[in-house]
């Protein structure tokens, strides 16, 4: 007899294309369940019944395991290492270099708060850095509707709480109650739709050849169990430069540090690959 919750998944694979088989079980299993007390069904065979007949349920909860949720500079810490020691020290290393460019790659975007944050940091950098530099962010999610919100850029006050007042006056204008990033942090960044499961390719395509100085990958990988976990930091492993930073969640701190990681600032998230 097939496991109820396996049956789901393999609904959920055949609507959407997306195998949630390395996904956390305790994690899907707490999915599920929030969503059959939305629609009011008691019994996991019933709700597996009603997504394989209703797209619409399907699609709510394909959004649900597709866990969105972000907030402008996320994990203060973090950013305030990039800002003041992580950003300054690669501009350092630019020096004398005919390459100017820092190559950043934001692996699971949600709606581009992580990626504007750090454009902010980057602009900021530029107009009081003495040093010439360029660079480009690749901005990727699963979620096509993901990343259109990013493309637009529109954000409500809850997810800028973070935001300084002077940066908020700055890089936003309020529309209404909610507030619209300045068009001028896009020229840059490329958002794309990317799988980081998709084991065929290591890295956006637009980016063409990785060699990323910098890569986040924040709040994903406790989503997954230990294999989903492995091929993502297989993936990101392939596509850092040498001397290449990775950042991941606060709450990840120990999956990845027992995968070939050294974190560079105790207790930071940023992490570079261990020296042999």
């Amino acid at each position: 007899m097939t496991n109820p919750t396996d049956h789901i998944k393999k609904i959920i694979f055949e609507k959407s294309n997306i195998d949630f088989s390395v996904y956390d079980r305790s994690f899907l299993h707490k999915m599920i369940e929030y969503q059959m007390k939305k629609t009011n069904v008691d019994n996991i065979d019933e709700y597996a019944l009603l997504i394989e007949n209703n797209d619409y349920q399907a699609e709510q909860l394909i959004e649900k395991l597709s866990n969105s949720f972000s907030l402008f500079f996320r994990n203060p810490y973090t950013f305030s290492a990039l800002e003041y020691i992580i950003l300054p020290s690669m501009l350092n290393d630019l020096k004398g270099k005919k390459n100017n460019e820092i190559r950043i790659w934001s692996s699971a975007c949600a709606a581009g708060q992580e990626v504007y944050s750090l454009t902010i940091l980057l602009e900021e950098l530029k107009q009081n850095s003495q040093i010439d530099f360029n660079y480009r962010i690749f901005a990727s999610d699963r979620s096509e509707k993901q990343i259109e919100l990013a493309k637009n850029g529109i954000y409500s006050e809850e997810s800028l709480a973070n935001v300084s007042l002077k940066r908020l006056d700055k890089w936003f204008t309020k529309e209404n109650k909610l507030y619209k990033i300045d068009k001028s942090l896009q020229q840059n960044i490329e958002f794309s739709v990317f799988d980081l499961l998709d084991t065929k390719i290591n890295f956006p395509s637009g980016s063409i050849f990785g060699a990323f100085n910098l890569i986040l990958c924040s709040n994903i990988l406790f989503y997954y169990d230990k294999t989903g976990q492995q091929i993502i930091l297989d993936k990101m492993k392939k596509s850092m430069a040498p001397d290449a930073c990775f950042i991941t969640g606060e709450t990840e701190r120990n999956i990845v540090s027992n995968n070939g990681f050294q974190e560079k600032i105790e207790n930071s998230a940023i992490f570079k690959l261990h020296q042999k």
